[in-house]
């Protein structure tokens, strides 16, 4: 959940965001051009909104009575999982 989709859709949802204020005054709203963006406020909500999901999957998982790893693995065939130890 770290890496991949999740944090890549936000950002670019956020720089969607940013791009569509020419949008936003031409359908009538009042929107500052010069606004700046806030990389650091950026990543603190992307970050803030995976560890939400982390902590939820967990807890389901927790609920479930399903052991977890907070390790690197890889799947070898249908019946064994590899976990590495670092």
């Amino acid at each position: 959940m770290n890496v991949g989709c999740i944090p890549k859709k936000l950002m670019h949802f956020t720089a969607l965001a940013g791009e569509m204020k020419k949008d936003q005054i031409a359908c009538g709203w009042q929107v500052d051009e010069k606004a700046s963006h806030d990389w650091k406020a950026m990543v603190k909500g992307v970050q803030g909104h995976i560890t939400s999901l982390n902590w939820g999957y967990k807890g389901q998982l927790m609920d479930k009575e399903i052991k977890y790893y907070n390790k690197l693995a890889s799947i070898v065939d249908a019946h064994t999982i590899e976990v590495f130890q670092f």
